[in-house]
């Protein structure tokens, strides 16, 4: 079946011709001398300072500039005498491109390395410690600066990751507005992230370097990430069929030119163990060939007895400079997790209290381990100064196998007055296999006098998943019960139970899309961004049985077969309007394709997929030095073909196993709803003074049930979508004393505000997980060992000891995912 939106040719016609506009000529920057005063500062800071002073705009990709101090300039000078002077010793030079813009690139005669064209943090101060950032690609695949970005993309740097001592994804992600993360609770059980985005589950729609991320279970590792680059709103434009919410893209750390190594060693509450390193530099006195290797060990018991995660993961990198205009990389993974498959908790069904697993209960004795490879190969070629072309391939595997004598926590069942939680075996394996391309060609050029930066891309994916899993319904079972108090202990089995039901998903995934984006800048420092893509996805499952169906389970033993066909057009466009240097308005409208629900209607028809609409308008600012960077953003994002139980039919086909459900319990669905996300995202980071860094951020969002085409007895038309905090806000800032006794230290704190939770006015069950406010501090202190740079670093993270859960699901019984107690973690790095 093949879904079109027939809708967006209107829109597409009018992006089609923004892309095509050029009327109006420019000004050219003047020759004439004038007064400049730049300081001394990190590189990428001054030529944004340059930029501002002069109105000669530059672009460069962040690598060449990364680590480089330029020097201060003060005095008369035209714009060409000034750049060149905050170019020179730096092995840099500058190309003019048109009449207003020029572009810095390595100076041939000086040997230095290049990397391939990205961009990251920008670091402001010499020690490399501050949180800013004036450049993204997420939100554009281009090196565009934020300011001038009409869409909202946050930046959390590697120091403010290892400030906090970061040690999961879900943390990380505190760092910016409107996103709330978890790793319990809600089917992920400590064996993935799940991300909630401008009030939309984000399953999915976390990327590494641009791709999206090729695994089947596991948190992600954050030892080789260089930055977090968060995009709000619908990403389908450039990256293909993902969830409305948002894009979460792990920029990972690249081969240097520069010799240096750094180990680090960390130890903490229950066992905690962690060892990184990280080694870069050339392999030739040339520096034509770089390499890079990290890799980390860790392991960590959980607050439960027996439960405790395992992981090993290398990241080795090489990079080859072929020609001045060529560059090649390739970088491998591994990743070897080894975890619980259980850690939630539960609900008193007559207290609604939280049930609390014991320390000293040896409840869940099972584990789960999940191996990832990854090989990605890309390549970059100049053609000529103004257009580049980057072409990259990625090959991803990932099995995960949970034990045959694994035990679960199973549900809740109550035994006259008494509520008891069963436990069952709970065997299982998958694996997944994911083959993706993209290509992207760059070009900037200026017609009529408006200046362009033009993409045009393409991408292609095709994937394969296979997973199993069993259960055990011998009456046996029946005996391995807690009751609700933890009073009687299960009875251990003297054998394995035998494992009669079993079912399988093999699902495959091929994804077609090509894009064009154009970047115009028109006079009076407007900017307008404007997209289309055009997407084609073929989805195919055939759910296979592996041993004896039973028969109690009321399950039809048939292999089922779906393939289902989508495509869309999708168009983005934005318009910024730069008031003044460092302060921006802007509005931007976008449509979004979204993924497969995978649940039937009664006629045993798949949904058609979800699309969205996001309308947002906010304001941007930066100080003119980059050290500083705040937002504010206020969105309307809808979602439509959202699935509502079908209140005249039941007994189709379960969404996760796909099988027919022959008893009549399980719901139909109808793609018969609409929800509306409304809210207010206000972003700041970057340093206050010098030393002193800071971010903080605050999320308010509404999230209703605008249309419901069910009659009005069961409609929900009005009532609120739950699984999502209203209200959210963090700060955290650390400062280091330039001089004194205590001279070299570093101090920090933050707070994290997360407000209540439920399962929205459209469950029966108001299942409440309360607000809880999290306060965390650090301490540093730097000093020299042998000569080599060391630091020694405190964190103590829930230094309340706060009791509180981040996230609760309702199913046979109230699920709850229990937040981590109090942790002390000390850690000493030096670097070679």
């Amino acid at each position: 079946m093949t879904h079109r939106i027939a809708a967006q040719r209107t829109a597409s016609a009018t992006l089609l011709a923004f892309l095509t506009l050029g009327v109006v000529s420019q000004t050219a920057v003047s020759a004439e001398s004038a007064k400049i005063s730049i300081p001394s500062q990190p590189m990428a800071a001054a030529l944004a300072e340059f930029s501002q002073q002069t109105g000669l705009k530059t672009s460069y990709p962040a690598a060449l500039v990364e680590g480089k101090t330029a020097p201060r300039v003060d005095g008369s000078l035209t714009a060409e005498q000034a750049l060149s002077r905050l170019l020179a010793g730096s092995g840099l030079r500058y190309q003019r491109v048109g009449t207003d813009a020029a572009r810095i690139e390595a100076d041939p005669s000086v040997a230095m390395a290049q990397e391939l064209p990205r961009m990251v943090i920008s670091e402001s101060d010499d020690s490399g410690t501050s949180y800013a950032a004036v450049a993204a690609s997420t939100g554009t695949k281009t090196d565009t600066p934020l300011i001038i970005t009409p869409v909202v993309v946050t930046v959390i740097p590697k120091q403010a990751l290892e400030d906090q001592q970061v040690t999961s994804l879900s943390e990380a992600l505190t760092n910016s507005s409107g996103v709330w993360s978890y790793n319990q609770g809600q089917g992920c059980d400590g064996t993935c992230e799940a991300i909630n985005m401008r009030g939309f589950g984000q399953f999915g729609n976390v990327m590494s370097d641009g791709f999206i991320t090729a695994s089947s279970g596991g948190l992600t590792n954050l030892s080789n990430v260089e930055s977090i680059e968060v995009m709000k709103g619908p990403a389908s434009v450039l990256y293909g069929r993902m969830e409305p919410g948002g894009a979460v893209n792990i920029v990972t750390k690249k081969p240097q030119g520069t010799q240096s190594a750094s180990i680090d060693q960390s130890f903490g509450s229950r066992s905690l163990y962690v060892t990184n390193f990280d080694v870069t530099g050339p392999l030739t006195d040339s520096k034509s060939v770089l390499y890079r290797l990290n890799g980390t060990w860790n392991q960590h018991d959980l607050y439960i007895k027996g439960l405790k995660n395992e992981r090993i993961f290398l990241a080795p990198s090489l990079q080859w400079n072929l020609t001045p205009s060529t560059q090649a990389l390739l970088e491998l993974t591994y990743d070897r997790n080894r975890y619980p498959w259980q850690r939630e908790l539960y609900q008193d069904p007559d207290t609604l209290e939280p049930v609390y697993f014991p320390w000293t209960s040896d409840i869940t004795p099972n584990s789960q381990l999940t191996k990832t490879t990854t090989a990605k190969l890309g390549v970059t070629q100049a053609l000529g100064e103004q257009w580049s072309v980057k072409v990259q391939y990625r090959y991803g595997h990932s099995s995960e196998r949970t034990s045959d004598d694994s035990w679960t926590i199973g549900w809740m069942d109550q035994l006259g007055s008494d509520w008891r939680i069963w436990r069952t075996p709970a065997p299982g394996h998958g694996s997944l296999d994911d083959h993706a391309v993209q290509a992207d060609l760059t070009g900037h050029f200026s017609t009529g006098g408006l200046k362009h930066t033009l993409l045009l891309g393409g991408d292609a994916s095709h994937s394969r998943n296979f997973s199993t899993s069993g259960n055990s319904i011998d009456a046996a079972n029946f005996d391995y019960f807690y009751d609700i108090t933890f009073a009687l202990d299960p009875v251990a089995p003297t054998a394995s139970l035998p494992i009669n039901a079993w079912w399988g998903t093999h699902t495959k995934d091929t994804r077609r899309g090509a894009y064009l984006q154009d970047q115009i800048e028109l006079p009076h420092n407007v900017h307008v961004l404007a997209g289309l893509r055009y997407s084609k996805v073929t989805y195919h499952s055939r759910d296979e049985v592996s041993g004896v169906w039973v028969s109690d389970f009321g399950i039809d033993p048939e292999n089922i077969r779906a393939t289902r066909k989508d495509d869309a057009l999708t168009p983005r466009l934005g318009v910024l309007w730069e008031l003044r240097p460092g302060t921006s308005l802007y509005a931007n409208y976008t449509e979004n394709f979204g993924k497969f629900q995978g649940v039937f209607d009664w006629q045993e028809n798949a949904l058609d997929p979800q699309l969205a609409t996001q309308k947002e308008i906010g304001v941007k600012h930066q100080t003119a030095d980059g050290r500083l960077s705040a937002s504010l953003a206020l969105y309307d994002l809808r979602k439509t073909n959202e699935a509502v139980p079908d209140p005249a039919h039941t007994g189709c086909r379960d969404q996760v196993t796909g099988i027919r459900d022959t008893s009549g319990s399980n719901p139909c669905y109808l793609a018969a709803g609409v929800t509306r996300a409304r809210g207010v995202e206000v972003d700041l980071a970057g340093e206050l003074t010098p030393g002193w860094n800071i971010i903080a951020n605050y999320s308010l969002q509404r999230h209703r049930v605008l249309r419901d085409d069910r009659p009005s007895a069961d409609s929900w038309v009005g009532k609120r979508v739950g699984y999502y905090p209203a209200n959210m806000a963090k700060l955290a800032t650390t400062y280091k004393i330039p001089a004194g006794l205590l001279q070299g230290w570093r101090f920090g704190f933050s707070v994290r505000y997360t407000d209540q939770t439920d399962l929205g006015n459209t469950n029966p069950v108001q299942t409440i997980t309360p607000a809880y406010t999290l306060v965390d501090v650090m301490g540093s202190y730097g000093f020299r060992i042998a000569g080599r740079a060391a630091e020694l670093q405190l964190n103590v993270k829930n230094l309340a000891d706060k009791d509180y859960q981040v996230t609760a699901s309702r199913g046979f019984f109230t699920s709850l995912g229990r937040g981590d107690p109090r942790t002390v973690i000390a850690r000493l790095k030096v670097d070679f």
